[in-house]
């Protein structure tokens, strides 16, 4: 294709308008995000401020925070008794809650306040943060509150594995030195595994960070349904044996779990870990996903098979059991006649 001088002149001449249509582009989400207009969302709790100091009601305590303390009122409203006020609004992060905490907090006059922070600063939503900035925005409402006489409770940063609105985020090594190594420690109950230190070229490459490599004394294999071992990058369940596998499970005074087998060959006892992995071209295997349907709920682990099988009414609770996203919700209680929704 040739390119003559009217190409040329209309080409540059196009260049500043779409510019100027993305610049556009941005400023609309910026205003529909109300970061122009109201940057500190000091107008959501405005008219609520006003009428819970009108009725002069005692304030025991008020919740500052982002997202997940914005849910708790409508996920939880017995928990907000009088006394207790939710101040939280999705996607803040604590540049914003401070610039709101005089307004939300401090007029409000509590007793305490409890602070729940920082996962957005992470994700970037108001523009690039250093662990140290968001440091020193904690400090900066700790010391208003203190100075008003107000204490302080100061909660964990709530942990995220990803920011589907900021895909490129890191969360990993988000806020971890360059030189900080990460351990991660693949381990059951029944057996201590693995146990190995990520290196930098992990750090950077890998969609998930490798289980390792087995420690002394474990015995690790990859196997397929009829048990036999799998090859190289194909996915299998991983067994281990060795010394350190435990007996099994002791209910009611018998052995009862069926994972842990006696190799007779050998004579050392073998855990079937019920996890799907593939082993990597550098010999380092990644865990992939479940052969079951076990799941952890709050920590523990829920077996969704056991659970329809000791139900009274299996076919009703199977029902229950569903996914809504990243959520598991089960039913649970029914013998009660309850259902109680779970959470995962």
């Amino acid at each position: 294709m040739t390119l003559d001088r009217r190409t040329l002149l209309a080409a540059a001449l196009a260049a500043p308008l779409a510019a100027g249509a993305a610049r556009a582009d941005v400023w609309e989400d910026l205003n529909k995000r109300g970061l122009l207009t109201d940057p500190a969302g000091l107008g959501r709790y405005g008219e609520d401020n006003l009428r819970l100091l009108a009725t002069r009601a005692r304030v025991d305590i008020v919740f500052m925070g982002d997202s997940i303390t914005e849910g708790w009122k409508s996920k939880r409203p017995g928990f907000f008794t009088p006394g207790r006020v939710g101040r939280g609004i999705s996607g803040q992060t604590t540049p914003q809650m401070l610039l709101r905490f005089m307004a939300d907090v401090v007029a409000l006059k509590p007793r305490a306040v409890h602070i729940m922070a920082g996962t957005n600063d992470i994700a970037g939503n108001t523009g690039p943060m250093t662990p140290q900035m968001t440091e020193d925005n904690f400090r900066a409402m700790s010391a208003i509150a203190r100075q008003n006489c107000i204490k302080v409770l100061l909660a964990s940063i709530p942990p995220a594995a990803s920011f589907p609105w900021r895909p490129a985020v890191e969360t990993r090594r988000a806020w971890l030195a360059p030189e900080a190594a990460v351990q991660l420690v693949y381990a059951a109950t029944e057996a201590p595994m693995m146990q190995w230190f990520v290196n930098d070229t992990c750090r950077r490459e890998d969609a998930r960070i490798p289980i390792g490599y087995p420690l002394p004394g474990n015995h690790l294999a990859l196997v397929d349904e009829d048990g036999r071992a799998t090859p190289p990058g194909e996915v299998g369940e991983l067994i281990v044996g060795g010394q350190y596998v435990s007996l099994g499970s002791w209910v009611e005074g018998r052995l009862a779990d069926k994972s842990v087998e006696t190799d007779a060959t050998h004579g050392e006892r073998i855990f079937r870990t019920g996890d799907l992995a593939r082993q990597r071209p550098d010999g380092l295997l990644e865990r992939v996903g479940r052969k079951d349907r076990q799941v952890k709920i709050r920590g523990f682990r829920v077996d969704l098979d056991g659970v329809t099988y000791v139900s009274p009414s299996g076919k009703s609770l199977l029902r229950l059991i569903h996914r809504e996203g990243a959520h598991l919700v089960a039913g649970s209680c029914m013998a009660r006649g309850i259902v109680e929704e779970i959470e995962s």
